[in-house]
């Protein structure tokens, strides 16, 4: 994901689309597009890396070389719009909007480089596993 204006946010739809300057509406149909993707993901963010991702019910975000990831899981598909929305218009309280955990110190034992594919990656992990654990009951 690549910006011009760092006022701006760009979003990625399952690596499949990006849309540059996005706005609620795209938001909106990005979370919904990607439910139908596989893997099912969205990044919207200023930059490679300030942003705010999720995938299979799984909230993460990163911002000054931080990563975290949200307690919650499965996190509620509106509680996301909602958390991605406030973060689209630059509101400060999308971060109290869900409960979050820094993951950056495992993420740095996953992988060797920066890239955003390895917490993608262990999010889809994450999800498969408490979906086999709670498909058990």
């Amino acid at each position: 994901m690549q910006q011009d204006d760092p006022q701006t946010l760009a979003l990625d739809i399952c690596g499949d689309r990006e849309i540059r300057n996005a706005q609620d509406l795209d938001v909106t149909r990005a979370l919904r597009e990607a439910a139908e993707c596989d893997p099912g993901y969205v990044i919207l963010g200023r930059a490679e890396d300030e942003y705010v991702q999720t995938a299979a019910g799984i909230v993460a975000y990163r911002e000054q070389g931080r990563h975290y990831r949200s307690v919650q899981d499965p996190v509620d598909p509106d509680a996301i719009e909602a958390t991605f929305l406030a973060y689209l218009r630059g509101d400060p309280a999308w971060r109290a909007r869900l409960e979050w955990t820094d993951v950056t110190d495992e993420l740095a034992q996953l992988r060797g480089g920066s890239s955003h594919w390895i917490l993608i990656v262990a999010l889809m992990l994450l999800a498969i596993t408490a979906a086999l654990w709670y498909s058990r009951y």
